[in-house]
């Protein structure tokens, strides 16, 4: 299938690229592979997306704001107090 896009006209590529998807997560969801889908999926997006045309992120200016926020809120360090340590008994 790679070797029938890089012969294929470029305005074809996209129909390839849906393809080439749909193929690997049949693969994920029949056989269990999901790694490997992932990781064909990444390299399919890489190939058969046309170079001059930039990846639209624009959802990643509103989400990861919010969610780097979230995070620190979940996982910030919180100074450990004298009551919070657990004595130690010396035996």
């Amino acid at each position: 299938m790679m070797f029938a896009a890089l012969v294929m006209a470029k305005q074809k590529w996209r129909i390839m690229l849906i393809a080439g998807i749909l193929f690997h997560c049949a693969i994920a969801l029949t056989m269990g592979f999901i790694s490997f889908s992932l990781a064909m999926t990444a390299a399919l997006v890489l190939y058969l997306r046309p170079v001059e045309k930039e990846f639209g992120l624009s959802f990643s200016k509103v989400a990861m704001p919010q969610f780097a926020t979230w995070f620190r809120r979940q996982y910030r360090a919180e100074p450990q107090s004298a009551e919070n340590v657990p004595a130690t008994s010396s035996l």
